[in-house]
């Protein structure tokens, strides 16, 4: 639901599949309740605390505390104890307001479950709730919610359930099992925004953490890992993935056009989702088409995001009209974004927030639009937020209080009119009135009862309008898929729509093609149709078309496709990404490529290769292997074509792109890395992998590279190396890596190759730096890091026979490498028992989430025990900082001098004008935060860490990671910098896995690299 890395798992804990730099770990596990979120540096104001300091307020006193735009007011719907925690809400058709909420949250029960649904009802038609029923009980955390005609269906753990429910008095019927199994070890990212759209199908939002593989009635599973869109069938007959990635959607709605929105954290508050789209998350895997196109670049400055509403509603003022609103739980704010068309693409610009609240224990964790025109959120009301810097058994979690608001704009000039919703019992004429209702929520609950309650019945006032057309579009629109719906929807009917004068009809008439089952038969039409729309002269149309054709691949797609896409303007992603997607589909056997190629002018061929790529055939890799030899590529697009031929092509593909590296190797000796590189990766899985020729020039650059004099050079060698895992470069890296180096600056690098490449073999060379007190510390703790990748026993041996007497850094490295294995965890506990290290070790993060992942008889026992007597780590932290406080005389330290300090330890990463840029925030105006929050943020930066600025894990389809800051993921390549601001570029097909972490990228260890002198005059000039 909202942010919340570095959380505890339901059951045992996950297991850690990444080691992290040092400098990652040590991130505070309970912030003092004055944390702040900090905002981006040269920002004027923090944003909220998440701890609150304040005592909750009564619903009255909250009320006050809200800022909304002149011309709007906020209402209180319901509160505690009529109402507990709520997380989703909707709207059936009789203008009930449904709503899930949670005590149990983010535990699931362990006891007879306690959390429920409840509706809340008009009963005397004044328009405003005055009853609160609990409809369903003994539930267990229930997330998602939609009203269908006649029933409710929900998300509890572990599945989604069906209620059928009519009665306004009456409970529900019992729930009825849909869809199973999810995966509930995360919470916070279960099945959620359930929207039940015109198309008849309900969409839905999977998070970040859990893995589920779900079924239908059809039996057909849909396998889920982390962020991903979805959508099924109410009456439990189908379930499918509608798109891949993001990292933990929260909340989901669509535009007018029928556009899917989703709220989600860490990529971007708000995203459009294409079908078939792959969108950047931390299990978002390798797409050779790249990402969707964002919906927008801001963060608005949060780590947590709840909830989207799209404004379609007549009493909104035109300036507010047809935004996006989105809830953010960590600022306690509803923000809102503008969106900009650009052809069919989208531009999300941000304005003024359209909601603030003085209370930090408001927690907006959904929004959605009402039938009345209102805008409803659900208040999760909390002094914490569930987030990866407050435990989530912080003993202020609150778990009763609960609110829902209203937000409403009241022309001057509209007359009162009657307030009460109920379509359930009206007639056609009434129904098809409201489907041309200003109000895309009435609209849509009037599509829902003419199918599902009104049927065949219907079908004749629905012909009239389609066939009268009319001035209002939108019931035109919506009838469409009514007609489509009830298997009414003829190619006279077709045909007529084709040619309606509104894009908004024509829009929804191709997307409702796109949903038929196949194009043969009384469909036949439906292609032609939808291929004449790609010429269509609104761009929305013609994206609609290629997403149709895309869901009907055929080779009669493919040349309309190719012809159309040379004609997509460069500002027009989203169409630009939809030919895309819908080409990949059409070629996916990859045996009609060569022939279309063939028939195909060369701009049209070269633009074929860019869909090859992602076409996992050997034909693709035949035809990529002729455009090959007959180019000039270099750098990672080499790299990319190389190893997709590698991989995918058969024998006689991989004997001639064996020959084609074989011709070049005479090249500069990066284009020869990038070759035998690539040819490794394509290889790895096929047996010869590597030939002898291959084998030799690799061995000869790996040797020529690492005995060069230049860095650079050298730098190269031992990356080649260690991509290849080259074991025979082993004594030239161990020369590289001792202390007489004749490259000191490549020495840490030289460690971890060494530690790559030569694996159990290195252990001897690494201990002897550990155990060297000549050594310089960071030296040994890059060996003791290194030395704990090994899993294996004379690995393990090392790492304990050097505890005893290692200096804290490197003994809490040592202690990682150790709490890490199932054989080292308890080796490592014996020996703190034992006296052998020290139980100090035992407040690392790292060594104590390492330590739960293992059956450890009586685990929590014993770390108690050893830990009874320590100060914590926040109490070491605190006093660290106080005596850096205590120890700053502004008239004793010298600002000049500490702009050398900043130069030396900072500039790499930071610049004082916002116009420099630098990976890390700009610091213009950082002195305004004052010297207590300076010293704060410099000793402890995991404590108060912008969401824009967090660090990732990049794990390299080799094992390998990267650690820093990611500054560039547009679908192609990665680039991160690293703590000491160095560049790392990484092709995202290189690209296993990127986790980000609730932790700063930059070094924590200020403390003791800067004497105390440094540090003072650093002081000062950030105070200037």
């Amino acid at each position: 639901m909202m942010d919340d890395h570095g959380r505890e798992r339901n059951g045992s804990a996950r297991r850690s599949t990444f080691r992290v730099a040092a400098m990652l770990v040590a991130w505070a596990q309970a912030p003092s309740i004055s944390s702040f979120v900090a905002a981006r540096a040269g920002a004027d104001e923090p944003l909220s605390p998440f701890v609150a300091e304040t005592p909750p307020l009564s619903p009255a006193e909250q009320q006050t505390r809200f800022h909304v735009p002149p011309g709007f007011r906020i209402e209180l719907v319901a509160s505690e104890p009529e109402i507990r925690k709520p997380i989703n809400l909707n709207f059936d058709a009789a203008g009930r307001l449904l709503v899930t909420g949670s005590i149990e949250y983010p535990f699931p029960a362990k006891g007879p479950p306690r959390d429920d649904i409840r509706a809340l009802v008009d009963r005397d038609g004044d328009g405003r709730f005055d009853d609160v029923q609990v409809i369903v009980s003994g539930l267990n955390i229930p997330v998602g919610i939609a009203a269908v005609p006649g029933g409710l269906v929900a998300y509890n753990i572990p599945s989604v359930f069906r209620c059928d429910w009519t009665a306004d008095h009456g409970r529900p019927s019992d729930p009825i099992l849909a869809y199973a199994t999810f995966d509930s070890a995360d919470t916070h990212g279960m099945p959620n925004g359930f929207t039940y759209w015109i198309d008849g199908w309900i969409y839905a939002c999977h998070g970040e953490g859990n893995r589920s593989t779900v079924a239908g009635r059809d039996g057909r599973p849909l396998t889920m890992r982390g962020g991903q869109t979805f959508r099924m069938r109410p009456d439990g007959s189908r379930i499918e993935g509608h798109a891949i990635g993001q990292a933990n959607p929260f909340g989901l709605c669509f535009d007018a056009w029928g556009d899917l929105y989703t709220a989600d954290s860490h990529s971007r508050p708000a995203t459009l989702i294409l079908r078939g789209a792959t969108y950047p998350g931390p299990d978002a895997p390798r797409d050779a088409l790249g990402f969707g196109p964002p919906l927008m670049s801001h963060h608005h400055e949060s780590t947590g995001i709840g909830g989207i509403a799209f404004c379609a509603a007549d009493p909104f003022p035109e300036a507010y009209r047809d935004q996006l609103l989105v809830g953010n739980p960590v600022t306690g704010r509803i923000n809102g974004d503008r969106l900009v068309r650009k052809g069919s693409t989208y531009v999300a610009v941000a304005c003024d927030d359209f909601l603030s609240c003085d209370d930090p224990w408001f927690r907006p964790v959904d929004v959605r639009l009402g039938p009345d025109g209102a805008i409803y959120i659900a208040d999760f009301y909390n002094r914490i937020i569930t987030h990866s810097l407050v435990p989530l058994r912080h003993a202020m979690r609150d778990r009763e209080r609960g609110r829902i608001w209203r937000v409403s704009f009241e022309r001057p000039d509209a007359e009162p009119g009657p307030r009460r919703f109920d379509l359930r019992g009206a007639g056609i004429d009434v129904l098809v009135e409201a489907m041309g209702h200003a109000n895309l929520v009435v609209r849509t609950l009037a599509t829902h009862e003419v199918v599902d309650r009104v049927g065949s019945k219907a079908i004749p006032p629905l012909r009239s309008v389609v066939s009268n057309g009319g001035d209002e579009p939108w019931r035109r629109a919506h009838a469409v898929w009514a007609l489509h719906r009830l298997n009414a929807l003829d190619d006279r009917l077709v045909a007529r729509l084709a040619d309606d004068p509104r894009p908004e009809v024509r829009v929804h008439l191709v997307r409702s093609l796109g949903e038929r089952a196949d194009w043969t038969g009384d469909s036949a039409n439906a292609r032609k149709t939808v291929l004449a729309a790609l010429g269509d002269a609104d761009a929305l149309v013609r994206r609609a078309a290629a997403d149709a054709l895309g869901r009907h691949p055929a080779l009669d797609n493919v040349a309309p496709l190719l012809r159309h896409w040379e004609a997509v303007p460069a500002e027009d992603t989203m169409l630009d990404h939809t030919i895309r997607i819908a080409l990949r589909n059409s070629l996916l056997d990859g045996r009609t490529l060569e022939e279309t190629a063939r028939a195909a002018p060369e701009s049209q061929r070269r633009r074929l290769t860019e869909i090859a790529l992602a076409i996992d055939s050997p034909f693709s890799a035949d035809f990529l292997l002729e455009r090959l030899v007959a180019s000039d590529l270099s750098g990672e697009r080499l790299a990319e074509w190389v190893e997709g031929i590698a991989r995918r092509g058969g024998d006689a593909a991989r004997t001639r792109v064996i020959a084609y590296a074989l011709a070049r190797r005479n090249e500069t000796r990066e284009t020869q890395a990038v070759l035998l590189r690539s040819l490794d990766r394509g290889l790895r899985t096929r047996e010869p992998g590597l030939t002898r020729p291959l084998e030799d020039w690799a061995h000869a650059l790996i040797n020529e590279l690492l005995d060069d004099s230049d860095d650079s050079s050298v730098y190269l060698g031992l990356e080649l190396a260690w991509d290849l895992r080259w074991a025979r470069a082993s004594e030239r890296i161990e020369r590289l890596a001792s202390s007489t180096t004749p490259i000191p600056s490549l020495r840490s690098f030289a460690i971890d190759s060494l530690a790559a490449v030569s694996g159990e073999q290195a252990t001897a060379f690494l201990e002897r730096i550990v155990e060297d007190v000549r050594e310089d510390l960071d030296a040994r703790e890059k060996a003791a890091d290194a030395l704990a990748k090994s899993t294996g026993p004379s690995g393990r041996a090392a790492m304990r026979r050097q505890l005893p007497a290692a200096p804290g850094r490197v003994a809490t490295a040592l202690a990682r490498g150790l709490a890490h294995t199932p054989n080292g965890a308890p080796e490592l506990l014996d020996a703190i028992e034992q006296g052998a290290a020290s139980a100090r070790l035992l407040l690392d993060p790292m060594v104590e989430t390492e330590l739960h992942a293992h059956a450890i008889p009586d685990l929590e026992t014993r770390i108690e025990r050893l830990r009874a007597h320590l100060p914590t780590l926040e109490e070491r932290r605190f006093d660290e900082i106080a005596a850096r406080r205590t120890g700053f005389d502004p008239a004793a330290s010298d600002a000049k001098r500490g702009a050398d300090v900043f130069s030396r330890h900072c500039a790499a990463c930071h610049a004082m004008n916002a116009d420099e840029r630098r990976a890390g925030p700009a610091l213009k105006g950082i002195g305004r935060r004052g010297v207590d929050r300076l010293i704060e943020d410099i000793l402890d930066p995991h404590r108060n860490v912008d969401a824009a600025y967090r660090a990732s894990v990049v794990t390299r389809t080799d094992g390998r990671t990267v650690v820093g800051l990611v500054t560039v993921d547009d679908g192609r390549y990665v680039t991160l910098v690293d703590p000491d601001g160095r560049e790392t570029r990484i092709a995202r097909f290189d690209v296993e896995t990127i986790e980000r972490r609730p932790v700063s990228p930059m070094p924590e260890r200020f403390g003791e690299l800067l004497p105390a002198g440094e540090f003072n005059d650093l002081l000062a000039y950030l105070l200037r």
